[in-house]
C-alpha cells in the first residue's frame, strides 16, 4: 500500500510539474511582441550594408559592429517575413535569406516545445500502461471471471484509446515555422538548438528598441519543469511495475 502511495504522490507531482512548465512557456510566448527583425547569423560574416542606405528603410532600428550588421528592426509598416526580404534583398543580396524573423514565429516555436514535451510524455505514460497490462494479463487472466475480462479489457481499451488520442491530438498541432525547420532531417536536433539561441539573440537586441521582453525566466522555467515532469514520469513508472511485480509475488 505504501508504495502504491508514493507511486500516486510521484504522478501527481509529475502533472504539477507538466502543468507549471506548459504555463511557463505560454508566458514566454505571449511576452514577445509582433515584430520583424533581421539577426546576424553567429559566427558568419554579414552582408556589408552601408549605414546611411539602411536610413531609407522603413525600420525602427539597428545594431552595428563596425561596418558589420548584427540587428535590424523593421518597423510595422513591414509585417512579415517575406515584405522584410523584399526590402533587404536590393541592398545585402539573395543571402538574407533565412536570416529574417518575426517575432511570432518565435512565439510559434516556443509552444512547440510544449507540444515536444508532450509527446515524451505521453510515449512514458505508453509505455508504463503497456507494461502494467502485460503484467496484469499474465497473472490475473486465468483468475478473473467472465465479466471481470470484459471490464478489464473495457478499462484497458478506454486507457489505450485515451493515450492514442492525446498522442494524435499533439502531432496533429505540430507545426513549426519554416525558418527553424532543418532542410535535412527534421530530427535534427542540434538544428533546432542553433536556430532557438539565433533567434533569442534578435530578441536581446531588439529590447533597446521595444522595451525589455524578458522571455529567458520563464522559457528557461519551463524547459526545466517539463524535464522534471519527464524524468518524473519514467521515474513512477519503473516504481509502478515494481509495485505490479511485488503484488504478483505476494
Amino acid at each position: 500500500m505504501k508504495k502504491h502511495l508514493i507511486c500516486l504522490l510521484l504522478l501527481l507531482i509529475t502533472a504539477c510539474l507538466a502543468l507549471g512548465g506548459f504555463r511557463q512557456l505560454e508566458k514566454a510566448a505571449v511576452l514577445l511582441p509582433e515584430a520583424v527583425c533581421y539577426i546576424n547569423p553567429s559566427g558568419e560574416t554579414s552582408h556589408l550594408v552601408p549605414a546611411e542606405a539602411l536610413d531609407s528603410l522603413p525600420i525602427d532600428g539597428y545594431l552595428l559592429e563596425g561596418e558589420q550588421i548584427l540587428f535590424i528592426l523593421f518597423s510595422k509598416a513591414v509585417p512579415s517575413p517575406d515584405k522584410a526580404e523584399a526590402q533587404l534583398l536590393p541592398l545585402a543580396g539573395p543571402g538574407v535569406q533565412g536570416q529574417i524573423l518575426s517575432l511570432e514565429d518565435l512565439a510559434q516555436m516556443i509552444r512547440q516545445l510544449g507540444i515536444f514535451f508532450q509527446l515524451l510524455l505521453v510515449l512514458c505514460a505508453l509505455a508504463i500502461l503497456y507494461g502494467v497490462t502485460l503484467q496484469v494479463l499474465e497473472r490475473f487472466w486465468k483468475e478473473f471471471t467472465t465479466l471481470k475480462r470484459a471490464l478489464l479489457i473495457l478499462t484497458l481499451c478506454l486507457a489505450f484509446w485515451g493515450m492514442f488520442w492525446w498522442d494524435i491530438r499533439a502531432w496533429k498541432a505540430v507545426d513549426i515555422p519554416d525558418v527553424f525547420l532543418p532542410s535535412d532531417s527534421f530530427f535534427n536536433l542540434p538544428f533546432y538548438a542553433s536556430q532557438m539561441r539565433w533567434a533569442l539573440n534578435g530578441v536581446r537586441w531588439a529590447e533597446p528598441f521595444i522595451g525589455t521582453i524578458g522571455i529567458e525566466r520563464p522559457l528557461c522555467t519551463g524547459i526545466l519543469l517539463l524535464i522534471g515532469a519527464v524524468m518524473g514520469m519514467a521515474v513512477t513508472g519503473f516504481l509502478v511495475l515494481k509495485a505490479v511485480r511485488k503484488t504478483e509475488k505476494d
